[in-house]
């Protein structure tokens, strides 16, 4: 079972878009069983889109249980586990997963602060510190890379560059070039365009198209969830 957290300080970075997009494509596409834990208890956001969405699809297939588990063994649909914690339970909702036979369990901090979700990074496998365009965004990304390294140095770590446009590609790998000889900081070759599905597309059961991925394999999620897989093997 793999902890992986996909995580920056700042908000609209996509990093809950990327960590719902990423689980769903794991399960879908690789067979992989997925959970994921929403430890933002301030509003439990992603656990109630969850149950929204859920509620959706259950009336889609009109609540038959033999319609929606044949939807799930055609992979109409996925069928991933999400839970809400309360932080300062972390560790004992690990010792309740733990038979579960999850692949991966990704987990949701909000805005949490280092701090307050040390539970949580302590744990991780691996942390993934999502930034895109924005200096401020690369600023802070970096300040948190610096931060986890320093307070879990066991914890492997890597930026993610997403939601940039195809034409300032080859911009932002000159500055993971740079970031990563003047700073040592490890990153994801992968990097994730911004585009209108992805970013506006959100699904706990229904993942983006494999074939529109492909067409982008060097930009999408094929590429990231690859060296997501060989990361944590």
């Amino acid at each position: 079972m793999k902890i992986v957290i996909i995580y920056n300080h700042k908000g609209g970075v996509a990093k809950t878009t990327t960590t719902i997009n990423t689980a769903t494509f794991l399960s879908a596409y690789y067979d992989k069983k997925i959970c994921i834990i929403d430890c933002d208890d301030y509003q439990w956001t992603t656990y109630e889109k969850y149950q929204g969405e859920k509620e959706k699809v259950l009336k889609s297939y009109n609540n038959d249980p033999e319609k929606i588990l044949k939807a799930i063994e055609e992979k109409e649909i996925v069928d991933n586990d999400v839970e809400k914690c309360l932080m300062e339970d972390f560790d004992d909702k690990l010792l309740e997963i733990q038979n579960k036979n999850y692949d991966y369990v990704f987990v949701d901090l909000g805005n949490r602060t280092l701090k307050e979700a040390k539970a949580a990074f302590s744990k991780a496998d691996q942390i993934v510190v999502p930034y895109s365009n924005d200096q401020d965004e690369i600023n802070e990304a970096l300040k948190f890379y610096e931060a986890i390294e320093e307070v879990f140095p066991l914890v492997p770590i890597y930026c993610l560059v997403l939601k940039i446009e195809a034409n300032r590609v080859s911009k932002h790998n000159k500055i993971k070039e740079i970031l990563s000889a003047s700073n040592n900081i490890k990153y994801y070759d992968s990097i994730i365009l911004k585009r209108q599905r992805y970013i506006e597309t959100k699904s706990f059961f229904y993942p983006l198209d494999y074939q529109t991925e492909y067409d982008d394999v060097k930009y999408g999620l094929i590429s990231f969830t690859k060296e997501l897989l060989e990361k944590t093997a």
